[in-house]
């Protein structure tokens, strides 16, 4: 999609991830409604969503539902059609951070922390399961050391009081009703410590079982996208893994190099995903990601793999938003500056 700058091509991209859900709102003053046909397979989904709604009408065969984009009722629809894998199954895992991790853009890479979870998402690393427990743990852990400071406080007075009775048979009945009622007043508590103990064992446990995956998938995405980067000329710098490329900021890298990168970094997970280990949706929508600070013969050269990529997998898809007028004519599906032909942008 060609198209000079302020031409809308951006307004596009934003509209197809608003109908997606992959963002909450746009703001146009000429829109008021976007409609998208995806195909998955040889089956279309229409998205239909007015601007400002909070729901999405999704319609395929005829029958059409009303989803919230944040609910797990969505999710679990749009992996009915995108079958993602994980390591741990669960209905609660959302698709979009896969999804939104396929849409380029300079912003995508302000939020460190979402893009290294998309890509634990990608690996079939159960993100939000793991946030859940977590969360429920560490609501538990607080709860279990209220109730040892409330035993503490209950044993502590009920010595005293054991102390100050001065009667010995009184004493000691009195000793006795007050362990008796302790016991069954604490089996609560040591319910919930005991529960405490193996929640946390076994979240240990499915943590070093996901860790354990995650690197060895990491490990071959890794080495291909080494490959591609000493390729396209782009091994100027030191590589320290992915988690650190992702999550943190290299100084020895100009922003466009960065941004260059990280378009390296999708194809390499492109590349990985013909495996059939990662959840991939053979999607790139790439807007105006590859210009930034690149010179043109790795822009070249890019293009070259891309063509490559998908003339060997002909399921994968790569739409580019770009102000690159010589794009061959045959790519070309929509061009923002041609006023004469029907392909024009109308806002």
């Amino acid at each position: 999609m060609v198209g000079q700058n302020a031409s809308g091509k951006t307004t596009i991209f934003n509209c197809i991830r608003y109908a997606l859900g992959l963002v909450r709102d746009i703001r146009h003053a000429n829109i008021c409604h976007v409609g998208l046909k995806a195909y998955v397979g040889d089956v279309d989904i229409h998205f239909s969503r007015n601007i400002g709604d909070t729901h999405i009408d999704v319609s395929c065969g005829g029958i059409t539902h009303r989803l919230n984009p944040q609910s797990e009722e969505f999710y679990t629809y749009l992996s009915s059609w995108f079958d993602p894998a994980y390591l741990y199954g669960s209905q609660r895992e959302s698709i979009l951070p896969i999804l939104n991790f396929c849409f380029l853009s300079e912003e995508q890479i302000s939020n460190r922390r979402q893009q290294w979870e998309a890509i634990n998402s990608i690996c079939g690393i159960n993100v939000n399961l793991l946030g859940l427990a977590e969360k429920d743990i560490r609501s538990l852990s607080k709860e279990v050391s209220w109730n040892r400071r409330a035993q503490d406080a209950v044993n502590e007075y009920s010595a005293l009081l054991s102390r100050n009775i001065t009667n010995d048979h009184q004493a000691e009945e009195a000793i006795a009703n007050i362990e008796r009622t302790k016991k069954e007043f604490f089996a609560e508590f040591a319910n919930k410590e005991n529960l405490l103990n193996s929640a946390t064992s076994k979240l240990e446990a499915i943590r070093k079982e996901s860790q354990r995956q995650l690197s060895a998938r990491l490990s071959e995405i890794e080495g291909i996208f080494i490959d591609l980067r000493t390729y396209l000329g782009y091994n100027r710098w030191e590589f320290d893994g992915l988690e650190a490329f992702v999550r943190g900021r290299s100084k020895s890298m100009s922003y466009g190099e960065e941004l260059f990168s990280r378009f390296i970094l999708v194809l390499a997970i492109a590349k990985a995903s013909r495996s059939g280990t990662l959840n991939f949706p053979n999607i790139i929508v790439n807007d105006n990601y590859l210009s930034p600070g690149l010179d043109r013969s790795a822009y070249s050269v890019a293009r070259k793999i891309l063509d490559e990529m998908v003339a060997e997998d002909i399921a994968l898809q790569y739409i580019e938003f770009t102000y690159n007028e010589d794009v061959p004519q045959e790519h070309q599906i929509l061009n923002l500056n041609d006023r004469e032909g029907r392909r024009v942008f109308r806002q």
